[in-house]
């Protein structure tokens, strides 16, 4: 009897069963960016199937943690997690996410977790020819999360025929921490800081410290630190206060978070050590630091913009401009704003003015509350005698930041290498208008 049970359901799954649906194919002609010379994936959101809407985090924690993973091998061109995340909880054809990234494989799947268990179903598929590469579905107890994701990564690898390096195998294997508890609950902190505004900083910032709480030489979680603190350095006394402390105490735990986490850097820890050499004006540590962030992981963007605005600085723009291009690709929505800015800085600095200009306003255009590109806005309409343009650059630029808008602090307060980069832009405004 189990043997004529065992015989029916063999030929039910080989000929009976439901088969995939096939997909509808890419066009290659329709990309918008043309295909990398290597296997190029984007990683779609994996769906929250859990019965508690709360664990997103937990799902969304999963994908950011493949798209790292995928993303330290130099064979493989994969799309940055905030461009990916564009599509999350929307219907779009595996086709469309194809066409508008300009990658040939796509992965998507799900996540249920119930109490101490996880089940992921996962898929990758070829857009060009509608094909399903493999697809699995894991059962596994929490604990053995990491290894559930080596084993997907794996996967992958294998489906794509791709060669890992010694240092990119050990790269891909490692994770940050042992301790399940510590990594659920830097995930959970994660989720605010991808939100990136300063109310959901000061939620991170707790769920962090906790994580270090759990695991001491949990190095991420002090570079998260470290990035929030600079970033409200950066940003000024609104996104600092709601931390509890001013600028300068803001600027003192960045350095101080800084230091622990290079004691085993990430290339979040080398992304904010680039910024912190170009505020010191230590050029050549800053490329330094991008060079290793890039060497960890040549897929984040974040460390190719960091390598592009450690280059403009340094006065190497032509150089900066193929690194900002990079990470755009990359990242091909979410990098318009940040990127355009600094492909802005760069042609400013190579005296192409006019492509500065329209650069910095796409770039207001995407986010209008960054007043940054005014900076150099203002100064190409300067150049450009553009004066009614100017005048409005100068007049929003006073009411954002009314002590810095006067020619004498603009050269102190600039870190650029070259004094005829300080020159131009210091010209620049005085033809816009500034005294």
């Amino acid at each position: 009897m189990v043997f004529v049970l065992a015989v029916a359901v063999g030929i039910w799954y080989f000929f009976v069963r439901p088969t995939q649906p096939p997909i509808e194919t890419a066009s290659v002609e329709k990309m918008a960016f043309p295909l990398p010379d290597r296997p190029s994936i984007a990683v779609l959101p994996f769906v929250n199937m859990s019965d508690d809407p709360e664990h997103e985090y937990f799902s969304d924690g999963m994908t950011d943690d493949l798209i790292t993973d995928l993303s330290k091998i130099s064979g493989l061109f994969v799309v940055a997690r905030n461009s990916a995340f564009t599509y999350k909880e929307k219907p779009v054809k595996i086709r469309q996410v194809a066409e508008e990234l300009g990658v040939r494989y796509v992965l998507e799947g799900s996540v249920r977790r119930d109490e101490n268990m996880v089940r992921i179903n996962a898929q990758l598929l070829d857009a060009t020819t509608g094909g399903h590469l493999w697809a699995e579905r894991y059962d596994e107890q929490m604990e053995k999360i990491f290894s559930l994701q080596d084993k997907i990564t794996q996967k992958i690898v294998k489906s794509l025929a791709l060669t890992l390096t010694g240092s990119e195998q050990e790269n891909v294997a490692s994770k940050e921490t042992d301790s399940i508890e510590a990594y659920d609950t830097f995930m959970q902190g994660w989720k605010y800081y991808r939100r990136f505004t300063p109310d959901d900083f000061v939620k991170a910032v707790s769920f962090f410290e906790t994580a270090i709480e759990l695991d001491r030489n949990y190095w991420l979680s002090y570079a998260a630190l470290a990035s929030v603190y600079w970033e409200s350095f950066q940003r000024g006394r609104s996104w600092a206060l709601p931390l509890g402390v001013n600028k300068r105490e803001a600027f003192r735990r960045a350095d101080k978070y800084l230091e622990i986490a290079m004691n085993n850097p990430t290339p979040l820890a080398y992304q904010v050590a680039t910024e912190w050499h170009i505020v010191r004006a230590e050029h050549d540590e800053a490329i330094t630091a991008a060079q290793r962030a890039i060497a960890l992981d040549p897929n984040d963007p974040r460390s190719h913009l960091a390598m592009g605005l450690a280059l403009i600085f340094a006065g190497r723009h032509r150089e900066a401009v193929v690194s900002i291009k990079r990470a755009m690709r990359l990242d091909p929505f979410y990098g318009v704003t940040i990127g355009n800015f600094n492909l802005c800085m760069a042609y400013f600095h190579m005296e192409q003015f006019e492509e500065a200009a329209t650069l910095c306003e796409k770039a207001l255009t995407h986010n209008p509350e960054n007043f940054l590109p005014l900076w150099y806005l203002g100064a190409a309409y300067g150049h450009l005698g553009r004066e009614q343009e100017a005048k409005a650059a100068l007049a929003k630029l006073r009411e954002k930041e009314p002590r810095r808008s006067r020619l004498r602090s603009l050269g102190g307060d600039l870190k650029l290498k070259n004094p005829s980069d300080v020159d131009l832009f210091v010209d620049g405004w005085r033809k816009a208008g500034m005294k």
